[in-house]
């Protein structure tokens, strides 16, 4: 064991009666964790490339067994094993978990007089393990994750060419891993990236709120919930009253101050699983769900009127935001999208021509 790269740490050891033993630690271990972690490695299913390198690692080494082993915070894991059966061992046991303090092979030729694993279980019992040679399986960041090692029930050394057959496995081994955990990591970038541009595709830029292409495609999914559950829902048709008179008077800084302040406001007026868009210029559409009856959809639009009734002071100047709201109620989830946004329209224009800063509701 090298001083510099590795440490102890103290852990109750079932097998050891009840004795607290030291387990040796690489000095990295955190960071060595989360690189293994990355690997999805870990309780993986048998993959058939590792099984045919352990398979391999056995043939030219002569021996019974042999595994590529990942070391976990307090286990011992088998990705790929020939002639042992457990798929995981404590890692206090593990001869593997020797190995990856090593630069490069651990080779155990006598286990019954090496005084690291005299006494260790697997020599003591039923496995009767004598012979052991290990080589780190170490990530391009420089992480030893585990080993890929073969093992006998009799003593025994490798010659020259089985060792570097092993470290040629060992390095096949590495690079599998990393291109693996690369290619999670460009995956997990891609998704990540597809996020993105999806989020940027369904949101207004002035407001942050849904878009039409968004609301589309709730439409839709509430429709599917509807279908499901049995419920109702609403639409409110609104837009900002006077809203050119406004941009005429404060130009397109004054009318964007009100819009955002429109969405914010709309927003803070339903529940966070109502869904509010901006259908275009000053028209936003807010869609209701779990409605049970039309009065419902009044008082959220009762509340709407109320939130829009304070000014908004912008700059030196004040500006009054009033709205007006068309109401639709849908017991059908199977109506048009469009039909039933032009019934929630007809509804607003009602509301317009009554004198605006009202609501109406659409008849079913």
């Amino acid at each position: 064991m090298h001083a510099a790269q590795a440490s102890n740490r103290l852990l109750q050891d079932p097998n050891a009666g009840g004795e607290v033993v030291a387990i040796p630690m690489p000095e990295n271990e955190a960071e060595r964790l989360v690189a293994l972690a990355e690997t999805h490695l870990l309780d993986s299913e048998h993959e058939a490339v590792f099984d045919a390198i352990v398979a391999l690692a056995a043939s030219i080494c002569g021996v019974p067994m042999a595994a590529i082993t990942l070391i976990d915070r307090n286990r011992q894991w088998f990705k790929a094993s020939i002639g042992i059966d457990d798929p995981e061992t404590p890692r206090e046991d593990a001869f593997c978990a020797h190995t990856i303090l090593e630069p490069d092979a651990l080779i155990v030729p006598d286990a019954r007089v090496d005084e690291r694993f005299r006494d260790n279980p697997f020599v003591l019992g039923d496995a009767q393990v004598r012979f052991y040679a290990g080589l780190p399986l170490t990530t391009a960041s420089g992480h030893a994750l585990g080993a890929l090692c073969v093992i006998d029930r009799t003593p025994r050394r490798l010659d020259k060419a089985q060792r570097a057959s092993l470290r040629h496995l060992a390095t096949v081994v590495e690079r599998l891993i990393d291109a693996r955990t690369e290619l999670l990591r460009q995956q997990q970038a891609l998704r990540s990236a597809e996020a993105q541009i999806r989020e940027i595709a369904e949101r207004d830029a002035l407001t942050g709120l849904a878009n039409r292409y968004r609301l589309y495609e709730e439409f839709e999914r509430s429709a599917a919930r509807a279908r499901r559950n049995g419920h109702h829902r609403a639409l409110l048709y609104l837009d900002v009253d006077r809203f050119k008179a406004i941009n005429d008077r404060h130009g397109h800084a004054g009318g964007d101050a009100v819009l955002v302040e429109f969405a914010q406001r709309l927003k803070q007026a339903v529940r966070a699983s109502d869904l509010v868009a901006r259908l275009a210029g000053d028209e936003f559409v807010i869609l209701l769900e779990d409605v049970h009856e039309s009065s419902d959809a009044v008082r959220v639009a009762e509340a709407i009127l109320a939130a829009l009734r304070p000014p908004l002071r912008h700059g030196d100047v004040v500006i009054a935001i009033g709205t007006s709201i068309g109401i639709a109620f849908n017991t059908d989830p199977e109506e048009d999208a469009d039909a039933w946004l032009h019934r929630a329209d007809g509804a607003l224009y009602a509301a317009k021509e009554a004198g605006r800063g009202d609501y109406r509701v659409a008849a079913a």
